[in-house]
């Protein structure tokens, strides 16, 4: 009688598949990681997820908080699958984030019931999502005509107010990537 003795090799997952949600990010949403693989074992796959912003490590669940990386920046996911005997390849994804515009609450204009001779000042209220650092510029309309400062006060002696002047103020907010403009109520002298 001849006896055979069978012995079991695990195989490795196979190399896996990886997906982002949402698909265009920004640094204000949470991104997910899905991955998937086949094992030619049939074996229930667990997973390791690390995210990088470049070389350094920024994240090791599924998920990456939001405020985690900046506009502009590439998180790149990374995901390696384990049947309980051996890991898989590591699967790679890059992700590039998207930008958020500036977003203008308020211009306000004061004093809001000026004379001739008043200094105008345009104060604008507004807020950058990505927290980028924001620039102002300014153009002011007299009588709905640009008088070419661009300066958060408009001052007698740059365009001689005088009575019933119309006065506007229109702010450009901007970020690195882009810019929104708003306009104050207009004024009359």
């Amino acid at each position: 009688t001849a006896t055979a003795t069978v012995v079991l090799v695990n195989s490795p997952p196979g190399t896996p598949q990886l997906n982002a949600t949402p698909a265009s990010p920004t640094s204000a949403d949470d991104i997910v990681c899905s991955a998937s693989a086949d094992d030619p074992d049939g074996d229930a796959l667990t997973w390791t997820y690390e995210w990088y912003i470049g070389t350094t490590l920024v994240g090791s669940t599924a998920t990456l908080p939001a405020g985690t990386v900046s506009s502009q920046e590439v998180a790149r996911c990374e995901a390696t699958p384990n049947d309980g005997d051996a890991n898989g390849p590591t699967g790679t994804l890059s992700i590039a984030l998207g930008n958020q515009q500036p977003v203008i609450t308020r211009v306000q204009l004061g004093p809001t019931d000026p004379v001739a001779g008043d200094t105008m000042t345009c104060t604008p209220t507004a807020s950058e999502p990505d927290d980028d650092p924001l620039t102002y510029s300014y153009t002011w309309l007299v009588n709905y005509v640009d008088v070419g400062v661009d300066a958060d006060q408009l001052t007698p002696a740059d365009e001689g107010l005088v009575y019933s002047d119309n006065i506007q103020c229109v702010v450009t907010v901007s970020d690195p990537i882009s810019d929104v403009s708003s306009s104050s109520p207009t004024v009359v002298v």
